[in-house]
């Protein structure tokens, strides 16, 4: 039985023909489960299946409009922990490694101008690199819309990676870590919001929160 496209119940009674339509909407895989009552023409009474709460003529909905964000799991939820925490240690590794040997450093012998564009220099590095793997371990994870989990993140981490190349790499390596990995977490809860406007709205934001808080 397909519940991704249709389910049929030649035979089903009323109480199948319910529990389908529970389990489909259980499994999260359709939107509906369409039922027509062409199939369900067996000379058996399915009246009582279509009353139930499910249906809406003839159609079994699994769409239950009261939830506006998507079903995660605690076990999904601390796997993205898990892969926020590896983002946001590579993040910090490779700041470290571009703060520790003064990579773009020898710019900065012509004008001050020069020396902070090796800043801008080093935090799109690090912003490139840690945005390749936090996609990859999102989307490892099935995260609901992980370009949106990563962009809020990258914009909102952005002023806070060129404050770290100043800072000793100790500091930097907790910073970030820690930052990144609360980051990659609320933007990904953000993110279930079923309503593009709203969970766009929320990570505006925070985002115009943490540039206040930056200022």
């Amino acid at each position: 039985m397909n519940m991704d496209e249709q389910i049929y119940a030649r035979t089903a009674g009323p109480d199948e023909v319910a529990e389908a339509a529970r389990q489909a909407k259980k499994a999260k895989t359709a939107r509906t489960a369409t039922i027509t009552k062409t199939v369900l023409d067996d000379g058996q009474d399915h009246s009582q299946a279509f009353n139930n709460p499910f249906a809406k003529g003839g159609l079994f909905d699994t769409t239950d409009e009261s939830e506006h964000i998507v079903d995660g799991s605690i076990e999904e939820m601390s796997s993205v922990a898990v892969g926020a925490v590896i983002t946001g240690v590579v993040a910090a590794v490779v700041l470290c490694f571009i703060s520790a040997t003064g990579i773009f450093a020898s710019v900065c012998n012509q004008s001050v101008s020069v020396c902070s564009t090796s800043v801008l220099y080093g935090t799109i590095v690090t912003m490139v690199v840690s945005t390749i793997v936090g996609l990859l371990m999102l989307v490892q994870r099935r995260v609901y819309r992980p370009a949106l989990v990563m962009l809020a993140t990258v914009v909102a981490m952005w002023p806070v990676v060129g404050w770290m190349l100043y800072v000793p790499w100790y500091i930097a390596l907790v910073a970030i870590t820690l930052l990144f990995t609360i980051s990659i977490c609320v933007f990904t809860w953000i993110a279930r919001l079923r309503n593009v406007a709203v969970a766009l709205g929320a990570v505006a934001a925070i985002v115009a929160l943490v540039y206040i808080a930056t200022l």
